[in-house]
């Protein structure tokens, strides 16, 4: 047999794609577009941050928003802030792929396989938001972010009695939710199951992986003290049967830096959100898609 022979069954031989997560598995490429969509979450939520905590000083216009897409009309504000939101843009849709993607990588049909699809799904329709409202700052330059998505909701739901019980379900939901990030990220150290070369131990790691643990530990927390006081509101909103209660992610922050220790409490989530954000920028180079293969 020839060489071109041999080489032409060689190339027969090899087993074919068997899925679309098989075929995704096997692009060179896969891993840079999760790189860059990383990147962007993190610089989102380093502004997220760095807002967070002038609310928590008192020092934030009101119309600088504490929340992602109040940070793209913060960004706006720049030198050259709409072509930075341009870049960001692409980052974020290059975000919403890897949520994608990794939605499609899931294996099994236990529980846990299906909340991550869940989480995969609302991320990935969540900053489909943002890089759309991206684009109207872009186009427009109108800065302002209107009304948060939980508060329109909760007005909604509140027209009717039966919606009480459904909101105040929702905030419960939420603050569970909270809880549960609580327990999958900082205690069991989830985060770093999508990173090469980290370890959850910090002291296992070397000096850049174990700083990048030490953000990402601190980071969630102040992710899931911020989700918890939404939910709080919420649930205080379904109880008072009044939908000004409801706050969003930036009203919430605010409403409780209405006191010293409630602007305390602010500082250290606007602490937590901008370790979030450092994390995410610190490892964006080691981020990869995990295989989601039942465990």
């Amino acid at each position: 047999m020839s060489e071109t022979d041999r080489g032409t069954d060689d190339h027969d031989d090899a087993p074919a794609p068997k899925s679309i997560a098989d075929f995704l598995r096997a692009q060179p490429w896969i891993d840079q577009v999760v790189r860059m969509g990383w990147l962007s979450r993190g610089i989102v939520y380093v502004i997220v941050g760095f807002t967070a905590i002038s609310v928590a000083a008192q020092s934030a216009p009101t119309d600088d928003e504490a929340s992602p897409s109040g940070a793209l009309g913060r960004i706006a504000s720049f030198p050259a802030g709409r072509l930075l939101l341009g870049v960001l843009f692409v980052g974020m849709m290059l975000y919403v792929i890897f949520q994608i993607f990794s939605l499609v990588l899931i294996r099994g049909n236990g529980l846990d396989r299906w909340w991550r699809r869940a989480g995969h799904a609302l991320a990935a329709a969540a900053y489909s938001m943002f890089a759309w409202s991206a684009v109207g700052v872009v186009v427009s330059g109108d800065e302002s972010s209107g009304s948060s998505l939980v508060e329109v909701a909760s007005r909604a739901v509140l027209q009717n009695t039966a919606g009480r019980w459904l909101l105040g379900a929702a905030g419960v939901v939420t603050v569970g939710v909270g809880g549960y990030f609580v327990f999958r990220h900082v205690i069991q150290r989830g985060f770093v199951e999508g990173l090469t070369d980290t370890d959850d131990s910090v002291g296992d790691n070397d000096t850049h992986g174990g700083a990048i643990v030490v953000a990402g530990i601190v980071g969630w927390i102040g992710r899931a003290v911020v989700i918890v006081l939404i939910g709080f509101f919420v649930i205080r909103a379904a109880v008072d049967f009044d939908p000004d209660d409801a706050r969003g992610f930036d009203r919430a922050l605010r409403q409780t830096a209405g006191s010293t220790l409630g602007s305390l409490l602010v500082l250290l989530c606007g602490l937590g959100l901008l370790s979030y954000g450092a994390f995410c920028i610190a490892s964006h180079r080691r981020r990869t898609i995990r295989d989601n293969e039942s465990d």
